[in-house]
């Protein structure tokens, strides 16, 4: 959802310097990349309505994806002077959140080289890859207006401009730092938390066991106090007449009950 957005806004952005703001632009090059973009969002989204479990390596792989595809949308708009450089902290929000720690900070490193890329990239080696598709820079009364470092040599621009460029990239790194960082603590401390509830949630579980086994002992220690007295009153009845000699139909019937509730307590045991 986070991704579909973000191809949302570069397209609202690129419509907005092309139209409003007149910039020249390579219309058919950055339609490619954000059309493709679009369809990759498409693809992971019928997964997820699919309920289909999305691999690890999968996401991590359309995440880097994404980042290369957005260097090559922020090189071709403008380069490091493109205002909208900050869109890469999204997709390293997003990686922070959703994916494990050495993959966040895999994806972390890899969109700073990116960003260094700006300055390191000779203009020439890319820089005439967009005339090669129809349309070439559309958009601008002049291509100079462009500001774009592949085409006004960023080496014509004045040592105050190129500190402040690099004072970004450096301003970006020690931000993607520090997000990194904290929302991996912060996503450690929510585990730890959740863990902990885990282990409250089993010990009341245990506790409630143990409560009703107390209630079912105490339960059965009633039950079988009548039938263990009644078989006490009769066994003393039958021990007095079997001390005097006398062996009539009283010891039958005190030894049938006796049984009878020696079955009782059976049944009350077999209910247990």
């Amino acid at each position: 959802m986070c991704s579909s957005v973000l191809v949302f806004c570069q397209a609202i952005l690129i419509l907005i310097a092309y139209s409003y703001l007149e910039i020249a632009l390579p219309i058919v090059f950055v339609s490619i990349i954000i059309l493709f973009e679009a369809a990759s969002n498409l693809f992971f989204t019928f997964l997820t309505s699919r309920k289909k479990g999305i691999p690890e390596w999968l996401f991590g792989l359309v995440m880097f994806l994404d980042i290369i595809l957005l260097t090559a949308l922020l090189y071709y708009t403008g380069g490091p002077m493109n205002p909208f450089t900050f869109l890469y902290l999204v997709h390293i929000v997003i990686g922070a959140i959703l994916m494990r720690a050495y993959w966040s900070w895999s994806l972390m490193v890899f969109t700073v080289l990116c960003y260094s890329s700006f300055f390191i990239v000779d203009p020439e080696v890319f820089g005439q890859l967009p005339h090669l598709l129809p349309g070439g820079f559309i958009g601008g009364v002049d291509i100079q207006e462009t500001c774009h470092p592949a085409i006004v040599e960023y080496t014509l621009l004045s040592d105050h401009m190129k500190l402040h460029l690099k004072g970004m990239l450096l301003a970006f790194v020690i931000t993607a730092f520090f997000i990194v960082f904290f929302v991996g603590k912060i996503q450690k401390a929510l585990e730890e938390h959740q863990q902990t509830l885990v282990s409250l949630e089993e010990e009341r579980a245990r506790s409630e066991k143990l409560s009703s086994l107390a209630t079912l002992s105490a339960g059965a220690a009633h039950d079988f106090s009548t039938p263990l007295s009644t078989i006490a009153v009769a066994a003393g009845e039958m021990l007095h007449q079997l001390q005097k000699g006398e062996i009539d139909q009283g010891l039958v019937d005190d030894a049938q009950l006796i049984k009878d509730q020696v079955k009782t307590c059976k049944d009350i045991l077999y209910q247990m």
